[in-house]
């Protein structure tokens, strides 16, 4: 240790001694005198003590002062919110005064909403409760006329027509879209050859039978539920032309469902086409009624739409085959089949697998012949499959 420290540290506790030495204190009392010691500890005990105290007290007083000053800023929040709705109300009652002594004037210049409004305002003038001396005063100035009541009631009903034309654009739209749709969905049918307003006639005529086959409800039967009316003259006067059009949308989606528009086959070739050709047996002239697809031997046969089968089995020059009822007077058939997979009156999914290409019957080869046939008769399988090539076109977009 230096000497310089040493005597720093010897200065310190001289200082010490000298600060918290012991010392007495003297108590005189009837001409005597007494002696009270003080220990150094108690003289540390007393300054700590004291410190201790005024620290309390500082932090007491500053807590104080913000507690006093959070107080006065809410009341402050308090006496202004107060203003604000004071004004509002005064304010509210200056317009109902001007919207009732509106009334009492000449109406022709005013449009049925702002009449509407008025009239509201005036039928609950008997149920406000009595105004403050304050409200009335304000209420009496002549700071908001009635142009400011009009420029109001035109706000609202500026805003009224700017809903009107949203909504007119949105049915616009939707209009627009669906009138794309139903000429592509009409222009596909047409492909296949046949009639959409005929098809849409038979559809109708299908769901009605299917719908009167079905039980009725029993209505007695646990129904429930909240009732939301709806103001159907005036939809079908608003959206008449809308409604019309959403409506033959949906019948020729739901006729293009049923038509049997996918390829029976994958991976083929075509032997021969629908029309007339060199019959392959007499070697002469004759009309062939189908298409005949060939793939390999064996190869599965996939039914071309939903339907029901309602022939299968042996069938003179076809052969083993298969025929499929799709509804609206369609009907597929399958030909010279190896054998079959489905049985009559069985309900099929479009894409199932049905039966295998085979030999059977008035064939020279292993081959499928399929038809596409309405009301009995025979019509071009190839117009479908290209109507089918659309659809998926129209899918994929």
């Amino acid at each position: 240790m230096s000497a310089g420290h040493k005597k720093k540290r010897n200065l310190m506790k001289a200082f010490r001694k000298r600060l918290f030495c012991h010392r007495n204190i003297i108590v005189i009392s009837d001409h005597k005198t007494g002696h009270i010691p003080v220990s150094v500890r108690n003289q540390c005990m007393l300054i700590v003590g004291v410190l201790g105290f005024v620290a309390w007290g500082s932090y007491s007083t500053g807590s104080y002062m913000a507690a006093q000053s959070v107080l006065v800023e809410k009341e402050r929040k308090i006496a202004s919110t107060s203003l604000e709705n004071r004004r509002i109300e005064s304010e509210f009652a200056l317009i109902k005064r001007d919207l009732i002594n509106m009334l009492d004037q000449d109406e022709g210049d005013m449009s049925e909403y702002a009449k509407f409004v008025i009239e509201q305002y005036k039928g609950t003038e008997g149920g406000e409760g009595t105004q403050s001396d304050a409200q009335l005063e304000l209420a009496n100035l002549d700071s908001l006329d009635h142009n400011v009541v009009l420029e109001r009631i035109a706000f609202l009903e500026s805003k009224l027509n700017e809903m009107k034309a949203n909504h007119a654009s949105v049915i616009d739209s939707i209009r627009f879209t669906t009138q794309g749709k139903i000429e592509e969905l009409e222009a596909i049918i047409a492909t296949t050859g046949l009639n959409p307003q005929t098809l849409a006639g038979k559809l109708d005529k299908e769901n009605n039978k299917l719908a009167a086959r079905k039980q009725p409800a029993d209505r007695n039967a646990p129904q429930g539920g909240p009732f939301n009316p709806v103001d159907e003259e005036r939809l079908i006067e608003e959206d008449a032309k809308l409604h019309e059009d959403l409506q033959q949308m949906m019948t020729l989606h739901e006729i293009v469902d049923k038509l049997p528009l996918a390829h029976p086959m994958k991976n083929t070739k075509i032997t021969s086409g629908y029309g007339m050709r060199i019959d392959p047996f007499r070697h002469r002239l004759a009309r062939h009624t189908g298409i005949d697809f060939v793939a390999g031997h064996g190869a599965p046969i996939y039914s071309t739409n939903n339907g029901v089968v309602t022939e299968t089995g042996r069938r003179g020059a076809y052969g083993i085959a298969v025929e499929i009822d799709h509804g609206l007077g369609v009907s597929t058939l399958y030909g010279h089949m190896s054998r079959t997979a489905v049985s009559e009156g069985q309900k099929i999914k479009k894409g199932q697998i049905i039966g295998y290409q085979g030999n059977t019957g008035r064939s020279t080869g292993s081959h499928l012949h399929y038809e596409v046939r309405y009301h009995g008769s025979p019509v071009n399988p190839k117009n479908f499959i290209e109507a089918g090539k659309h659809v998926r076109k129209i899918e994929n977009h």
